[in-house]
């Protein structure tokens, strides 16, 4: 499933969302490298290894043999952002679910960025017959929370100490589930 769309930000920017190719493996690597190093919300953090090159080509290579797309915010010819929505399984019974995630750079925090790689990965998501869409997000992360639950979703679940912090402090997350369906059995 491919995107290419240019639209302009309330800051009068012009963002253009795209889906990614292989070309895009390096700058993919500099963009996630600081993402995970300004914000505690992810799985991995500063702590963790740097990504490489290699890494994140296998994956982009992977991203095209399943039901998965990942969809890239950029600014001035530069990554700022990122959605991804992967297949649950491909097994029958879970081929319905896909999971997701979203990330900003922390300078391009408020522009309205995350809200409309939303709209257009929910309308992906819908386009490749999912009919639900999973996450999972820090119960403190305020911002993600609301932009969630003003997208549809609703919370399913949670998970006591999720994350254990560099300071060793302990993180609960939220499930969180938009149905893009009507799921009620009849």
């Amino acid at each position: 499933m491919e995107l290419n769309k240019k639209i302009k930000l309330k800051t009068n920017e012009t963002l253009v969302l795209r889906t990614a190719t292989l070309e895009d493996a390096q700058n993919l690597v500099d963009y996630y490298n600081q993402l995970y190093v300004e914000t505690d919300n992810f799985t991995r953090g500063k702590n963790d290894a740097p990504l490489v090159v290699n890494s994140e080509i296998e994956y982009l290579n992977n991203q095209n043999l399943s039901r998965n797309v990942m969809l890239l915010a950029i600014l001035n010819k530069k990554i700022v952002g990122h959605a991804v929505i992967t297949e649950k399984s491909q097994k029958m019974r879970l081929k319905h679910r896909c999971e997701f995630s979203i990330g900003v750079l922390k300078e391009h925090w408020g522009k309205g960025i995350a809200g409309k790689m939303m709209v257009e990965i929910i309308d992906l998501a819908k386009k490749m017959n999912y009919e639900q869409i999973d996450l999972v997000v820090l119960k403190s992360n305020t911002p993600a929370l609301n932009l969630y639950n003003s997208f549809g979703f609703e919370q399913t679940g949670e998970i006591r100490h999720s994350f254990k912090m560099e300071d060793r402090h302990y993180e609960d997350a939220i499930f969180m589930t938009k149905f893009l369906v009507n799921t009620k059995q009849v």
